[in-house]
């Protein structure tokens, strides 16, 4: 199948990554392939991750790379074993210390055990080996989970696969010979978005199941969904296979793999032993013996969807294949709904556990209806993430009914409508096939109706790109179109003063729907194109109507002039005659755009321009002239500079010479008779012209040079032949050089000292000079131009981006070393040494004397190293002598490549005992260095001298701390250290302070130091000034520590439960921070950040409540968590639940399996039958009450709530499982506040039952009064609201007080009131 090239993005960081894919959601929207990188622009990086969603294409990416380039290894992560060191693993891929480009690919796919150590041994190994370069693939739900591990590989760059556009799946069908028909009705019937990742026709893998299945098969495309699409892949798979083997096992096979799949899926594991494979055949409860009886074992994994490697480790060769068989299992069990449920979900949060995303939703393609319950299971006021808003908009529109599709419509819009949130754009796709006539027209008067204001900017940006998925959809009828239409040409063409244009550019991107010539010139007469973003909306519009439309070129056009980017590449796609030859008509009078185009010809118009092979393939010889004027305008442009060195240009020439032979002597012609113009196009333009000479031109040009007044240009041309790439270059020398031996003779005398002068450039004659004063000295040999040529030698050698040459010999070198040696380096003593300070600055530093031989004998030691002196060793106790004066990059070009034997690690110390001499202050990072790389003991007590006695600056202090703390832990040490600069309060101790107080919290937990650290975020707090957009500006420290969040690290590490009260507090401060105005959220930010980090460390425990904890924080503070906060809460949720879901070993995957294959509980199966059997346990409690239970019940409201919970628990065990159906008693305080519901009832995806319990006595209940604007009355019908409830209950208790008179008027008043609430109803006990 043909190579489907994906759209690839490249970021320095992984979070700009994610910037940049979700700004893609409203401004990255280019329709076209070339804006993104190239293959080739991969390995320019050291280092690049590919993170993408499944099924994008990262492994044949990663083949692609392999056959692009000979030095490549390409290795799976599937063929690492658990525990298998990451050195070995790869010897044994023959991957070794010399292989120049490797490969890795599936991180996600290596064994689950020993990830983080296998992540740390390849960021270790990328360290060790940076020569080498690296390209390592992960899906990014994975990645993102162990990102903080690969942050120590500083040179990192992040790799995001953007799922196809709508046009690059149409063509890649075209090509391939799908139907126009076919293809219209394919992309009607998918759910088809344009930015989402859930889309299966922007998938290469999907896409080519797709493109395999029309080639194959007749079908409707209008039923087509994902799961449709494995089942035939794995059907066709299996039948191939029978074919092969001549048995008929297709069917039994896939049984029993879609039972492997989700025994492992259960298990978290991709991969298995073969001792676990014969296990799971033995103990599993289903048709494995049948298969068995047909085949080999052996025969069950040697095919295409299960393998075994090498090491014996059976696995599904795709991990969506897996899924997607585990989901089909689940869909054949009895009650699939249920069992889903009880797999997919924690049942006490009811939240989907990330990692069963992927599979449910091919469960969701088998069984459509599960949506509706799926997103039922949330709370009317819980925060939908992005994940469940993709899982249940995905569905096949076709499948769903439609009361499903606006109940789901419904819900989305009116969460975020509540919020003020962004919806996902392929959401918002999805939602226009979803929406219903009544919904489409809503949303349209939403449009109409509202203005921008801040409270519902985020809705009317969602119902703009709304209106235009809808209008891509034909959803509206004329009138309505027309007045859409009209709305948004209003809004994309209005002014606006905050330069914030995200309306204006969606509103245009809306209108491309139309694909209407009117609605795009009225932009051009009307819309605000000189601001970047709107030209370029309507540049993309033009460009998708009719690319090769003049108005589109025009445009175009407008943008090469104007630097925006992506304008130069829609040129590219030009390919039509028409087109071309217009833009030529233009390229050839317009000197502004020939200068942009030339300007940049290497990001586009390069060696693989698609726009000259157009030109070539489509030429038209009309196009000659246009092409011609464009190379004499070319040479006017900017001096003829970018002409000259323009690869277009080239290629143009290049081009205009193969179909017009004769157009060297047109150039020369107009050279030497086209007056200044001429003139100056062959000064300018001669190296062109000499790569196009033929040899029948020499004599013309020899006969012209004795005619004319341009000898000296025309010898120069025929000269320059000699160096160009011109084919015939070799026979027209020989014949000029025949014709001109005068002129060659010149020339050859001009090449010879030119070639002299090269070689004797300015530095090298300036050594020269130097080097012969070093003997010509009367007195002997002259020490200072010893020391200067040496230097000069040094100066060379370290200099990495040298630009001149210095040419000198070995006989020079040796010379000067000899001289070294003998005057500097044989006469050199430590003893003579004298360093002094002669003035100290205030905190470290200052100005000082030193004995002259100490910078010559680093001098010689420097030259001797770095000219390669093989005795420069003799010297090694000298050299050490000079370790306290040398500077970093001197140190580390000598002492990095001496070993220390523990005499010399003595000596060291010794020098630097006396931490108050000024030899030890001068440069103590030497030292400091010293013992951090060497781990050295005996250097700690002179660490902390440094840190508590010595005068040197503060960031050396820091450092000392840092490394005595690695080498000899002490926490005593260090609040010792703490102790004595508390007593101080400038500024350089309370940085000393802090990094205390960093490691105290980092190594210790120390409870002092944590709650230090956070109140110091708490009293940081600052206003930050919102800055411009697309400009440069500086910023405050403050701002900076924002970014590389140092104060806030220690905190975010810590792993601890016991630390939740001071994070709630920090959280708490946050949102009061956050409520001091709108500079004041950036802040905020960064402590959310903080907290987040912590709470997701925190996933380890298990324990829910944790996050409970956090939601009853923001439930005190609603006006100021915002929905930044509330996807951050949802990312600590999905931390917790993906723990909460891996707790199975395989074995228990396997009993979890059978069991539910066993089960034969009574199922609940809707929301009334859960209400009628709630009513039945409330009559077994009523029963109960009368018999033995109203001792229990008297003893007021609270412990009456209690007391029951547990019987409601009993008797729901008398029926049910208990982890099928249950209660939750959530009253936790002793005031009866009317903040807390008192029970929820629960089962599976239905639920919850409302239950409130009120007893007979209660003061709101009594004297036959109206009860709609008491306090339970307001709390029912917000609870029924709130958790999105179908069926509620008051449940009241005939308290004994309470006589039966009375109480029949109680229920008979409180039913008349109550039951107005829909879904409610009153129900007694004890009655």
């Amino acid at each position: 199948m043909k190579y489907i090239q994906p759209r690839l993005y490249i970021a320095s960081s992984y979070e700009s990554l994610l910037e940049l894919k979700s700004r893609g959601n409203y401004f990255f929207d280019y329709d076209d392939d070339t804006t993104s990188a190239r293959l080739s622009d991969i390995l320019e990086n050291r280092v690049t991750f590919i993170v993408a969603e499944p099924g994008q294409g990262k492994t044949r990416l990663i083949e692609e790379l392999e056959g692009l380039y000979e030095n490549a290894r390409r290795i799976d992560f599937r063929t690492k074993l658990p525990g298998q060191n990451l050195d070995s693993w790869l010897r044994l891929n023959n991957i070794h210390d010399d292989t120049d480009i490797i490969l890795l690919d599936g991180l996600d796919e290596s064994p689950n055990r020993d990830i983080i150590e296998t992540i740390r041994e390849l960021v270790y190994y990328i360290k060790r080996h940076p020569k080498c370069k690296y390209v390592i693939s992960s899906r990014i739900h994975y990645f993102s989970k162990y990102q903080n591990i690969f942050r120590g590989i500083p040179d990192a760059h992040y790799l995001f696969i953007n799922p196809l556009k709508s046009h690059e799946a149409k063509k890649f069908l075209e090509q391939i010979g799908v139907e126009e028909g076919v293809i219209r009705k394919l992309f009607n019937s998918l759910p088809c978005g344009r930015t989402g990742d859930n889309s299966i026709l922007q998938n290469p893998r999907y896409l080519e199941i797709i493109a395999k299945k029309l080639e194959d098969e007749n079908f409707n495309v209008e039923d087509l969904n994902r799961s449709m699409l494995f089942a035939s892949l794995v059907s066709k798979q299996l039948l191939s296979e029978d074919e092969k083997s001549g048995r008929q096992l297709a069917e039994l096979k896939q049984r029993f793999l879609e039972h492997v799949a989700l025994t492992m899926k259960i298990a978290q594991v991709t991969e298995i032993s073969t001792d676990d494979f014969i296990t799971f055949i033995d103990r599993a409860s289903s048709d494995v013996k049948l298969l068995l009886g047909n085949t080999d074992i052996e025969d069950i994994y040697e095919h295409a969807l299960l393998t075994k490697n090498v090491e014996g480790r059976i696995y599904f060769t795709n991990a969506e294949i897996q899924e997607y068989l585990a989901a089909k299992y689940i869909a054949r069990m009895a009650n699939p709904i249920r069992k889903a449920f009880t797999l997919a979900f924690d049942s006490q949060t009811r939240r989907l556990i990330p990692s069963w995303r992927n599979t449910l939703s091919y469960l969701v393609d088998e069984i459509p209806e599960m949506a509706r319950l799926i997103i039922d299971l949330q709370s009317g006021d819980a925060t939908l993430n992005d994940d469940t808003e993709l899982l249940v908009t995905g569905v096949n529109a076709v499948c769903m009914t439609s009361s499903d599709k606006e109940y789901i419509f419904d819900r989305i819009w009116s969460q975020h409508k509540k919020q003020s949130t962004f919806i996902d754009r392929e959401v918002l796709f999805n939602l226009a096939r979803y929406a219903s006539s009544d919904q489409i027209e809503s949303v349209l008067q939403f449009v109409i109706a509202k203005r921008n204001t801040k409270a519902n900017h985020a809705m009317l940006l969602n119902a703009i790109v709304f209106c235009g998925e809808a209008l891509l959809l034909n959803r509206y009828n004329k009138e309505d179109n027309r007045r859409l239409v009209e709305r948004l040409l209003t809004i994309a063409c209005r002014t606006v003063k905050n330069n914030n244009h995200d309306l204006q550019y969606n509103a245009i991107h809306s209108l491309m729907a139309t694909n209407d010539e009117s609605v795009l010139n009225r932009l051009l007469l009307s819309a605000h194109r000189n601001y970047t973003v709107i030209f370029d909306a309507i540049q993309s519009f033009a460009y998708k109507m009719d690319r090769n439309s003049e108005a589109a070129i025009d445009i175009y056009i407008e943008g090469m002039k104007r630097e925006v980017i992506g304008s130069q590449f829609y040129i590219e796609k030009l390919d039509k005659p028409e087109s071309i030859g217009y833009f030529l008509r233009k390229l050839a009078i317009d000197e502004n755009l020939v200068l942009s185009v030339i300007n940049r010809d290497k990001l586009v118009f390069n060696g693989k321009s698609k726009f000259l092979v157009s030109i070539d393939k489509l030429w038209h010889d009309d196009w000659l002239s246009r092409l011609k004027q464009f190379v004499y305008l070319s040479s006017k442009v900017e001096h003829g500079y970018y002409a000259e060195h323009s690869e277009f240009v080239q290629k143009i020439i290049n081009l205009i010479s193969q179909k017009d032979s004769s157009y060297f002597d047109e150039m020369l012609e107009y050279s030497l008779h086209g007056g200044k113009d001429g003139d100056t196009f062959l000064y300018r333009m001669r190296s062109s012209l000499a790569r196009k000479m033929t040899i029948d031109a020499v004599d013309k040009i020899v006969r012209l040079m004795a005619e004319g007044d341009q000898r000296r240009l025309l010898r120069d041309l025929l000269t320059g032949v000699i160096s160009s790439d011109n084919p015939n270059k070799v026979a027209i020398e020989k014949r000029a050089r025949t014709l001109l031996p005068n002129e060659f003779k010149q020339f050859d005398a001009e090449i010879r000292r030119m070639r002299r002068q090269d070689k004797l450039n300015q530095p090298t004659v300036k050594f020269n000079t130097v080097y012969k004063q070093i003997h010509n000295n009367s007195r002997g040999i002259s020490l200072g131009s010893l020391y200067e040529a040496a230097e000069m030698i040094v100066d060379y050698l370290e200099d990495a981006n040298r630009r001149e040459e210095l040419n000198y010999t070995e006989e020079q070198v040796a010379c000067i070393w000899e001289g070294l040696k003998k005057h500097t380096l044989d006469d050199f003593n430590e003893s003579r040494i004298q360093f002094a300070y002669t003035k100290k600055y205030p905190g470290g530093g200052g100005e000082y004397t030193i004995s002259r031989c100490v910078p010559q004998a680093v001098t010689a030691v420097l030259f001797g190293y770095l000219t390669k002196r093989t005795d420069l060793g003799d010297y090694k106790q000298k050299i050490l002598s000079l370790f306290p004066y040398m500077y970093e990059e001197q140190r580390h070009d000598i002492f990095d490549n001496i070993k220390l034997d523990d005499a010399d690690r003595s000596n060291i110390i010794e020098s630097y005992k006396d931490v108050d001499a000024d030899k030890a202050q001068h440069l103590p990072e030497n030292f400091i260095e010293f013992a951090d790389k060497h781990s050295v003991k005996e250097a700690v007590p002179i660490l902390r001298d440094f840190i508590l006695k010595s005068d040197i600056m503060v960031h050396h202090k820091v450092k000392a701390l840092r490394v005595a703390e690695v080498i000899m832990p002490d926490k005593k040490f260090l609040l010792k250290v703490l102790g004595y600069y508390q007593k101080n309060h400038d500024d350089l101790s309370r940085l000393i302070l802090q990094e205390v107080d960093s490691i105290l919290i980092a190594n210790y937990e120390d409870e002092d130091a944590i709650i230090r650290r956070a109140q110091l975020l708490k009293n940081k707090a600052f206003n930050c000034p919102k800055h411009p957009s697309g400009a440069f500006y500086s910023i405050s420290d403050d701002e900076a520590g924002l970014d590389d969040k140092v104060i806030a690290k220690p905190l975010a590490g810590l792993t601890n439960s016991k630390w939740i009260d001071i994070f709630t507090d920090l959280l708490r401060e946050s949102f009061k921070i956050n409520g001091r105005g709108e500079g004041w959220s950036r802040y905020t930010f960064y402590l959310w950040r903080v907290c987040e980090s912590y709470f997701k460390n925190l996933s380890y425990t298990k324990d829910i409540g944790i996050v409970r904890l956090i939601e009853e924080e923001v439930e005190k503070y609603p006006e100021y968590t915002t929905a930044g906060f509330r996807h951050l809460l949802e990312d600590i949720k999905a931390s917790f639940l993906e723990q909460l879901g891996g707790k199975h070993s395989y074995s228990m995957a396997i009993q979890l399996v059978n069991r539910l294959n066993s089960t034969d509980d009574r199922v609940i199966c809707s929301e009334d039958e859960l209400l009628f059997e709630t009513e039945e346990i409330i009559r077994s409690l009523d029963r109960w009450v009368k018999q033995e239970g109203s001792s229990l019940l008297c003893r007021g409201e609270v412990d009456a709530q209690r007391n029951i919970a547990i019987r409601f628990d009993n008797l729901l065990l008398e029926k049910y499982n208990k982890s099928d159906i249950h209660t939750r008693f959530e009253r936790e305080t002793q005031e009866l506040d009317g903040t807390r519901t008192d029970f929820q009832v629960y089962h599976g995806f239905f639920g919850p039952v409302i239950i409130e319990l009120k007893l007979s006595t209660h003061s709101e209940l009594q004297g036959g009064r109206s009860l709609k604007k008491t306090r339970s009355f307001d709390s029912m019908k917000k609870y029924m609201l709130q958790f999105n409830a179908k069926n509620g209950i008051l449940l009241i208790y005939k308290h004994q007080s309470t006589e039966d008179e009375t109480f029949e008027k109680i229920l008979h008043n409180t039913r008349k009131y109550y039951e107005e609430i829909p879904g409610v109803k009153v129900m007694t006990i004890g009655g």
